[in-house]
């Protein structure tokens, strides 16, 4: 485990390198790695923050709550212009002209909103009326999964978005992830109603959705997936239900033919996962940064 510099539950993360990492969090939190320690940059806004990426180390974004979307510049941290209100979570893009940021409207019934950047400026993508959507990847600019409220899955194709999968009510997916366009992963959890849940991971392969049931844990719910290949896919998640002790967070790895829980340690539910030259980094409540590496099993 890493000391970040703070106490906010950290959210978001992404890095260009393994010395080139940003994690982002609640209260406008923004913290850097470059490789010997983390440090809080100055941010501009206080409103919770919950997804970054970036193209470059000098060409990165992060969203949030309150239509936040701030981009950095190498240099400091400036809030984008021209958001409508909305509360933001996703972000990726096919590269620094083309980014997708997903989340929800501001609204008495709120609905899933896209936005796309072209270099310039932010515009709402169509998409027919949805719940919240959490997360976005894509293989391409041409294939884009965006996941959220009731197990939904809505892919772009580079002309429409439409709908790939619905799995009802209780279901939540949280993070997506894939090696290509035909391998994907998407995580999350089937809640019981009465405040329990079961982690659920779901793979399309080219063709369809399906769960698979070798990861499903009891009182689990996955948050983010991430891969080093189509044979080293990480999930991260949070218990569902405290026991009065210590909430723990847990990962899950998967070596191309079955999941296993990586063995625990002393570290609090985590948010979000991603890696970059041979290391993998997990963020979570209060700070909470842990550091992995694929090659080690």
């Amino acid at each position: 485990m890493q000391f970040s510099g703070t106490t906010q539950n950290l959210l978001g993360v992404w890095a260009s390198s393994a010395t080139d990492v940003f994690a982002v969090g609640e209260g406008g939190t923004i913290v850097h790695y470059d490789g010997d320690r983390w440090s809080v940059q100055a941010s501009p806004t206080g409103a919770p923050l919950w997804g970054v990426w970036g193209s470059s180390p000098t060409n990165v974004f992060a969203v949030g709550g309150a239509g936040t979307i701030l981009h950095f510049d190498g240099t400091a941290w400036r809030a984008q212009d021209g958001v409508p209100p909305s509360f933001l979570s996703g972000i990726w893009g096919a590269s620094a002209r083309d980014v997708f940021v997903v989340g929800s409207t501001e609204s008495a019934t709120p609905t899933a909103i896209i936005l796309r950047y072209d270099g310039t400026a932010w515009s709402a993508e169509t998409l027919a009326a949805t719940p919240h959507l959490f997360r976005v990847w894509g293989a391409s600019s041409t294939s884009v999964i965006a996941v959220g409220v009731n197990g939904l899955v809505v892919r772009y194709s580079g002309l429409r978005w439409t709908r790939e999968h619905d799995a009802g009510v209780l279901v939540y997916l949280r993070g997506v992830w894939g090696s290509s366009a035909n391998d994907v992963y998407a995580v999350g959890a089937v809640m019981d109603g009465l405040g329990g849940a079961t982690s659920l991971v779901l793979h399309y392969d080219g063709a369809r959705w399906a769960s698979l049931a070798n990861p499903s844990m009891a009182n689990l719910a996955l948050a983010d997936v991430w891969g080093a290949s189509s044979t080293d896919v990480f999930a991260a998640g949070f218990p569902a239900v405290g026991d009065g002790g210590p909430l723990q967070g847990a990962i899950l790895r998967y070596d191309g033919r079955r999941w296993r829980q990586e063995p625990a340690g002393a570290f609090g539910p985590l948010a979000a996962v991603w890696g970059r030259g041979g290391d993998v980094f997990a963020v979570g409540a209060a700070g909470v940064i842990v550091r992995g590496s694929p090659v080690d099993r």
